[in-house]
């Protein structure tokens, strides 16, 4: 389209429900809406240089199961990062281990990206949600939880050196200084600058070398989210960390807008889709999770595994105290005489119902076992059944709106746009690009067109190089000995007649392109007016 106001109109005019799609049922609609007998459905495209061209004929249920193999595998990620970080902190201290959970959030894209060559994904808006949801859970889980449920339960409030409050606090300042540095520092690209390179024989493979660092867009969202993620988890007991996370957020947007201009290479123009992503569904659950953790803190405060007893004989003298729980024994030291008794106050997952859910007085605190204040009850009250207000209404913005929009679209159709129209028209817009079939590969500096491009402004094409304007070098329709490439396409698959010339397939004996047929219209061509 010319106009984004053409395009609108267009989207808007042919929209169509998906039931009437499925069946095909050309007698409910007008003729426009019906290309040779089948029902058109129309939708607005991905950016051109986010599609990817050789996954595009892969079905959507095998999509589904590649996206559950990597799914798992990454569960298997995270266990053995567990084990190892849970290790390091039990043998050297918290401070070692949060360098380790550092080191493992810094690596993680690059191990889910070798998952994700598994996937298979229309476009690059698709990939980089999969590669952002995986990453996510790692660092959500890495960072925040596995240390709440690795820690001992009356080590909440301690000041050692493997209790929750250091190690979240030794994890922040790894993250203020440590991940920079290692994004900053960029090894494997200066690597290959200073050592691989100039040992390339060729002119041609030493400047891969110099193409920048790759980096994920998807992975540096999950950077933010991790970093308010952990903050709202212990914001109850450590709200310093709200502190050390403006401190850290701060210095990643400086880092990555150095990393951009100064060593990241160009990363293809996604659009939108990830930003909303990220808003629709993580946002929400981080708020969620804000929410949640400071009811159950704030309800299992002091987290003491003492209660008042029933009985007022019943009492603990001055000194040290050792009891098994969940397998593992506790020391407590008990100050003076005081009337007191040990309980289950730390063990609300297992032995509260659905997850002691909600952190109120009448689930976690049993009759018989009581360690709440009377305004520490009236306080969990009011957060635990906040937590309930909260989890519906996270609920409905995750689910209830996809929920809607998919009855809408499949019983009406549904079509939105985004943002404002600019009133520009497309031969006017600076540095953008058209839909041009073409394939990435590894070890070579450009990309290899799929398509002839005789008839299109070559100012369009998202890449160039220098040294073959006409692009020829960089064709693969000029590897293929074929006749002729630009005949007409028929359109009927029961006129198809398999060619015995292995160079051109026909219908009914005339010949079709083997590729796509890509053309444009522009001034500068003198095709348009």
């Amino acid at each position: 389209f010319e106009t984004e106001e053409a395009q609108r109109k267009a989207l808007d005019a042919l929209k169509t429900s998906k039931r009437i799609v499925k069946r095909n049922q050309t007698e409910k609609l007008p003729s426009e809406k019906i290309l040779e007998g089948r029902v058109l459905r129309v939708v607005e495209a991905p950016e051109p240089d986010t599609v990817r061209w050789l996954d595009l004929h892969v079905g959507v249920i095998t999509r589904y199961v590649q996206r559950i193999i990597t799914f798992f595998l990454t569960i298997g990620i995270i266990l053995a990062a567990a084990q190892l970080v849970n290790i390091v902190r039990e043998k050297a201290g918290s401070r070692y281990s949060a360098y380790l959970t550092v080191f493992f959030n810094f690596i993680i894209p690059l191990i889910v990206k070798l998952f994700i060559l598994i996937e298979k994904h229309s476009d690059e808006s698709s990939r980089q949600e999969s590669l952002y949801t995986k990453i996510t859970l790692f660092r959500w889980v890495n960072t925040a939880l596995l240390t709440m449920f690795q820690t001992p339960f009356t080590s909440t409030l301690a000041d050692g050196n493997i209790d929750i409050i250091v190690t979240i606090q030794n994890i922040l300042i790894a993250e203020l200084w440590l991940s920079p540095v290692l994004r900053l520092l960029d090894l494997n690209g200066n690597l290959g600058k200073h050592f691989f390179a100039p040992r390339e024989p060729t002119q041609e493979r030493m400047n891969l070398w110099f193409q920048g660092t790759y980096y994920n867009l998807g992975e540096r969202y999950t950077d933010f989210t991790k970093i308010l993620f952990v903050v709202f988890v212990y914001s109850a007991i450590f709200p310093t960390g709200f502190f050390y996370g403006a401190a850290i957020l701060i210095v990643q947007y400086y880092v990555d807008m150095y990393c951009i201009m100064r060593i990241w290479k160009r990363a293809p123009f996604l659009g939108s889709e990830l930003a909303s992503f990220s808003r629709r569904y993580f946002f929400p659950l981080a708020l969620l999770a804000f929410g949640m953790s400071a009811s159950y803190i704030y309800a299992q405060f002091p987290f003491s595994e003492f209660c008042d007893p029933l009985e007022k004989d019943q009492y603990a003298t001055r000194g040290n105290y050792s009891y098994t729980t969940k397998g593992e024994t506790q020391n407590i030291f008990v100050e003076k005489n005081t009337n007191v008794v040990l309980c289950n106050q730390g063990n609300w997952i297992f032995d509260k119902g659905f997850l002691g859910f909600p952190a109120v007085p009448s689930v976690l605190q049993p009759d018989d076992e009581t360690w709440m204040t009377n305004g520490q009850e009236t306080l969990t009250n009011v957060y635990g059944w906040s937590t309930v207000a909260l989890l519906v209404s996270v609920f409905v913005i995750i689910f209830g709106q996809s929920i809607l929009a998919a009855f809408q679209v499949y019983f009406k159709g549904a079509y939105k746009p985004e943002g404002k129209d600019a009133k520009i028209d497309f031969q006017n817009v600076p540095n953008i690009s058209i839909y041009v079939p073409q394939v990435f590969f590894d070890g070579l500096e450009f990309p290899v067109l799929a398509c002839e491009v005789s008839n299109i402004n070559k100012d369009w094409i998202d890449w160039n190089d220098p040294n073959d304007p006409s692009y020829d070098m960089h064709n693969m329709i000029n590897d293929f000995s074929h006749r002729r490439i630009e005949q007409q396409r028929y359109q009927n698959p029961s006129d198809f007649v398999k060619s015995k010339d292995s160079e051109v397939s026909s219908y009914k004996g005339k010949s079709f392109p083997v590729f796509s047929i890509v053309k444009s219209w522009s001034c500068d061509q003198g095709n348009y007016e």
